[in-house]
């Protein structure tokens, strides 16, 4: 009688696609991330001049009296 030989697992090839993907994924992401933070640094910014101005104008207003 001839046995079959069962394989179990993944082959070398198949685990370096994985990884090839997974780290395309990853940088894909990373950059995304980065975009993002990005522009919230330029909302943060323009938020924190349109605060400035509006407390220029309160002092502008107080003083004017």
């Amino acid at each position: 009688m001839i046995r079959e030989k069962v394989q179990n697992g993944f082959t070398l090839i198949e685990l370096l696609v994985v990884i090839a993907i997974v780290g395309i994924l990853a940088s894909v992401v990373l950059s995304n991330i980065n975009l993002s933070r990005e522009k919230a640094r330029i909302a943060k910014a323009k938020a924190e001049l349109r605060q400035a101005r509006s407390a220029i104008a309160l002092l502008e207003d107080d003083t004017a009296k």
